[in-house]
């Protein structure tokens, strides 16, 4: 009997895991990746990773029910162009990601299948990949994503999500900003990137800026409302309406943007053009 538990336990710390007394299981140093969490429950990085291998993934989670903190580490990759991802979960419930970073993959956090629910991202950064932050039915706050680009293509971006809350997010320096399908943006901000700053679609925004981005700062496809937002110095429209998009922009203010404040106001859109504050 006490051979096996000796057994036991060299696998885990061979795994890179080992159970904290707190009830935690501590994720340590390895060079073995991925990291593979099949079992549900609390994690917790005690060292940076860094995965060199092209392809390969950091953290892969198999299991529904699990709770990830990054313990302040940074989990590495070789380069955006590795094919890899940094945590990597499909079809996953209720799985929660915090406090840390993700950096050098193709994707830096990957949770996109239509079939998660409950997903849930805080106090992170997602920098330096293809796509920074991916994923289906949850909410992310709190949260950090800059350079994330295609050197040849204009499908780099910071953040996209689908059915989802996103709250005081930044996204600069990245080829798209924040690209939400279906969702609520609060408390926002996005600049610098080489496209839109923020694009949405059947989506509320309120609060929160978009400037110096090399296209629109807000483009909203269908059914949008944008509320309080201010945009300016941006190389497009400080927002973009789709022409009868059924948007509504209201109280928002902004200068400087190149094609002007507010496009195709009343053109199938709200006509509450007046009421915003764009020179």
């Amino acid at each position: 009997m006490k051979r096996t538990v000796i057994v036991t336990m060299i696998a885990l710390v061979v795994a890179g895991f080992a159970t904290a007394d707190q009830g935690l299981t501590e994720i340590g140093p390895t060079t073995s990746f991925p990291i593979v969490i099949d079992t549900p429950g609390s994690y917790v990085l005690t060292a940076d990773l860094h995965v060199t291998a092209a392809g390969v993934n950091g953290i892969q989670i198999d299991v529904d029910n699990v709770t990830l903190d990054l313990g302040g580490h940074v989990v590495r990759g070789p380069g955006k162009a590795s094919a890899g991802h940094g945590i990597y979960g499909n079809s996953r419930n209720n799985i929660t990601i915090r406090n840390g970073t993700v950096t050098g993959f193709d994707y830096g956090i990957f949770l996109e299948d239509s079939a998660s629910r409950g997903l849930r991202f805080s106090d992170l950064t997602a920098s330096h990949c293809h796509i920074g932050l991916l994923f289906h039915n949850g909410s992310v706050k709190d949260v950090v994503v800059h350079n994330n680009t295609i050197e040849s293509s204009s499908l780099g971006m910071s953040l996209r999500c689908y059915h989802c809350s996103v709250i005081n997010v930044q996204a600069r320096e990245n080829d798209f900003g924040i690209y939400v399908d279906v969702g609520t943006v609060q408390n926002c901000t996005s600049n610098d990137n080489f496209r839109e700053g923020f694009r949405l679609n059947l989506t509320s925004m309120a609060g929160g800026s978009a400037f110096r981005n090399d296209s629109h700062g807000v483009d909203a496809e269908f059914g949008c409302a944008v509320i309080g937002v201010s945009v300016s110095d941006n190389e497009g429209w400080g927002i973009d309406l789709r022409a009868s998009g059924g948007n509504n922009v209201m109280n928002c203010a902004g200068y400087g943007n190149d094609l002007g404040g507010i496009s195709n106001c009343g053109a199938g859109n709200g006509n509450g053009c007046g009421q915003n504050f764009m020179h």
